[in-house]
């Protein structure tokens, strides 16, 4: 990471840690996004990449819980994959009726 005053952007350390996911280092992306929202507590891309590690991993309960922080912290203008990723971790830990919620 780069010093305070030249710290990474949000959308930087989403890139680095999306790689660091695609390649299957998990914990190294989780790290970088742990370390980034040190700054950027609130910060939607931030969130959602957690949301989606935790996707990758199958951690499904996990995967819920970060959607719906995504959720949260997004206010009036969630993204649409914060819907989808949240129907999906519900409907793969077996909550149908959840999913379905989400979605309509």
């Amino acid at each position: 990471m780069k010093s305070e005053e030249n710290r990474s952007s949000p959308d930087e350390v989403t890139s680095l840690s999306k790689a660091l996911r695609l390649s299957g280092d998990f914990d190294a992306a989780e790290e970088t996004v742990n370390q980034a929202l040190l700054g950027y507590p609130k910060a939607t891309k931030l969130l959602a990449e957690l949301a989606e590690i935790a996707t990758a991993r199958k951690d499904w309960p996990e995967a819920v819980s970060r959607w719906q922080a995504v959720l949260e912290a997004a206010g009036k203008k969630p993204p649409r994959r914060a819907f989808r990723g949240l129907a999906s971790a519900l409907r793969r830990q077996g909550d149908i009726d959840g999913a379905e919620a989400v979605i309509h």
